[in-house]
């Protein structure tokens, strides 16, 4: 598992398909395009992620 550090609109390659990121809370799209062997690339797929505080607060609402 490769463990990658992102910045905005940052470009990263990797041969191993297993990738390990820590974000914060936020909203992020993510482009991926895959390449096989052959060195031919896939279409570009987003997808968005939603990072929130796993930790519910105990302050009264």
């Amino acid at each position: 598992m490769v463990k990658l550090e992102i910045r905005p609109n940052e470009t990263k390659a990797t041969d191993d398909p297993n990738v390990q990121l820590t974000l914060q809370e936020g909203v992020y799209r993510f482009q991926l395009v895959v390449e096989d062997q052959a060195g031919n690339q896939s279409k570009p797929v987003e997808l968005d992620v939603v990072v929130r505080n796993p930790v519910r607060s105990t302050f009264p609402q």
